[in-house]
């Protein structure tokens, strides 16, 4: 089966209240410390740690220089830094990329808007499309090109990490890449009329923080099939949007008071809850562990596997 589909879409799961597992508690190893609070946190192509702040760039814990107030992280194949930022000219606001190893801006004129990074890869909204930023290595330089990653309506799009949000006369529609070169659409009748106010995608997770006509504020997390429209709904009181997935197939989530760890496939069991042992802004998998932002400072977590006593279900 394809991303974009003809025929209508399944109906959409009702949203149902997530149950309480049970819970756990978490290591939490000090991996290294900025001079601001962390914004991102990537993994390079050696499995390091890379992670960005509003003032600096940083390598395994080394800040290497100087960052434009929010621009993105992003690198090429061999690891080498850019940094993509938005600059407004004449014709508007523009997608500029920096090297700063390379005391130069790329040859990359790009009339774009919102940007985000997942796995790596940079996106930008451009007129009636989101591209997709590739990185490639030139000898000692590092050259970019852009693609076409997903198709939009302009003035009804709004790009979130890692997930393109779409109302079409009514009829809400979310984009994602769940791994680079690859975009999936996806109908979700649940959404339509609710406000989508921030999102983040990981793998084929899906996690929204809306807000209902009338109603509270909510979180909703979507599980959806790899290979079909099939997905499942969960809720909750949250607004936090962080996700990530392990490449031995786990999801990791902010829950209301603690970390969700779960199958990333639609309908699957077997949930458990995590306490993080303090605050977490930012998850991320680098080298296969999990790792989390809070404030300066990012931590390596791990499971103690030491049960602790469930709150009880509202």
């Amino acid at each position: 089966a394809g991303d974009h589909r003809d025929a209508p879409p399944p109906a959409a799961p009702a949203p149902r209240a997530r149950s309480r597992p049970k819970t756990s508690g978490a290591r939490r190893l000090e991996l290294a410390e900025a001079a601001s609070t962390v914004r991102q946190l990537l993994e390079g192509p050696a499995g390091e740690l890379w992670f960005l702040t509003d003032e600096g760039y940083y390598r395994e814990g080394k800040r290497l220089g100087d960052a434009p107030p929010g621009a993105n992280l992003v690198l090429s194949p061999s690891g080498r830094p850019l940094l993509a930022t938005t600059v407004q000219e004449e014709s508007g606001l523009r997608l500029r990329l920096l090297d700063p190893q390379g005391g130069r801006a790329l040859d990359l004129s790009l009339a774009a808007g919102p940007r985000c990074v997942v796995d790596g890869q940079l996106y930008a909204l451009h007129h009636r499309e989101v591209m997709a930023i590739r990185l490639h290595d030139l000898g000692s330089h590092v050259v970019a090109s852009a693609t076409t990653a997903l198709r939009v309506v302009p003035h009804a799009t709004q790009l979130h990490d890692g997930v393109v949000v779409q109302s079409v006369l009514g009829a809400t529609y979310l984009g994602w890449f769940p791994r680079p070169g690859r975009t999936r659409l996806l109908r979700v009748r649940a959404l339509d009329g609710v406000r989508v106010v921030d999102a983040a995608a990981a793998g084929d997770v899906l996690v929204l923080h809306v807000r209902p006509p009338g109603g509270e504020s909510e979180r909703w997390r979507l599980r959806v099939d790899p290979s079909r429209d099939d997905f499942d709904l969960e809720r909750d009181a949250g607004s936090e949007v962080a996700v990530t997935v392990l490449p031995k197939g786990i999801a990791v989530s902010l829950g209301e008071d603690a970390l969700e760890v779960f199958p990333p496939l639609p309908h699957a069991a077997a949930h458990r809850r995590v306490e993080a042992g303090g605050p977490v802004e930012r998850l991320a998998t680098v080298a296969g562990k999990v790792l989390c932002a809070a404030g300066r400072r990012v931590y390596r977590l791990q499971s103690d596997g030491q049960p602790r006593q469930s709150l009880p279900t509202p």
